[in-house]
């Protein structure tokens, strides 16, 4: 009798842990989105859980991820940041690199928020094929 009294303990507590939203309120799909004149295509999609930077190291982070890449054609500034001149065609834009996690991160940030979700700002980024970033659990 002694012995069943812990377990019933432990089960009653069970039932007073915070529980974690099991569907995010993002809307996966395709998202267009304009950062600092680059043009960018970036889907939502459903994908691991990812992990996200805090003081006391890195947790994970549940929620969809954001996948971006630069899209070809529809820049609106040139190479060096400038507009475009009235009636010229845009250039092709330059694919991402290892190097372009901050603005990858901001297309990522704006994909999340024009698909209804909230974008965790201590998502880690990874390079995740030739031009492409990607930020797992990063959007709900």
């Amino acid at each position: 009798m002694r012995a069943g009294l812990p377990i019933a303990a432990v089960l009653g507590l069970a039932g007073c842990a915070p529980t974690v939203a099991a569907r995010p309120a993002a809307e996966a799909g395709p998202v267009p989105v304009t950062v600092e004149g680059r043009a960018f295509a970036a889907e939502i999609h459903g994908g691991r859980p990812g992990l996200r930077l805090t003081p006391g190291g890195a947790l994970p982070s549940v929620g969809l991820a954001v996948t971006v890449a630069a899209d070809d054609g529809r820049a609106v500034r040139d190479f060096a940041g400038a507009p475009l001149a009235p009636g010229a065609a845009p250039m092709a834009a330059p694919p991402l690199g290892p190097g372009d996690g901050r603005i990858a991160k901001g297309a990522a940030r704006a994909a999340c928020a024009a698909g209804g979700g909230r974008f965790d700002e201590g998502a880690i980024g990874r390079v995740s094929g030739a031009g492409r970033w990607t930020f797992e659990g990063a959007c709900s």
